[in-house]
């Protein structure tokens, strides 16, 4: 085997070694996830969107003062008080441990 060769081919073997030992040394992140906890509005009313009033008033329209978001396929009519009820969901839960964290609660 020529010298240029196997210089070549222990420059390769190197630096594939050291790729697997950046990959190899990151390791597994002490990140556990996001802990959240549900205050009383989310537990408060039905379970699901599912659960709301399902009608023709709420149709979803710019003019209708309870139009709705949300519908069932591409059925008329629409779930009453659905931005309602998304907003309670998503408003009361609180970030506890985590990245960053609410910063509401400062």
């Amino acid at each position: 085997m020529k010298t240029p060769k196997l210089l070549m081919y222990l420059v390769i073997i190197g630096l594939l070694l050291l790729i697997l030992r950046q990959v190899m040394a990151r390791g597994i992140s002490g990140f556990a996830g996001l802990m959240t906890t549900q205050g009383g509005a989310a537990s408060g009313g039905p379970d699901s969107i599912y659960g709301l009033d399902y009608n023709m008033k709420c149709t979803a329209s710019g003019f209708n003062p309870n139009a709705a978001y949300y519908s069932k396929s591409l059925t008329p009519g629409g779930w009453c008080g659905d931005m309602a009820f998304v907003n309670n969901q998503q408003r009361d839960f609180t970030i506890d441990s985590g990245i960053g964290g609410s910063l509401l609660n400062k």
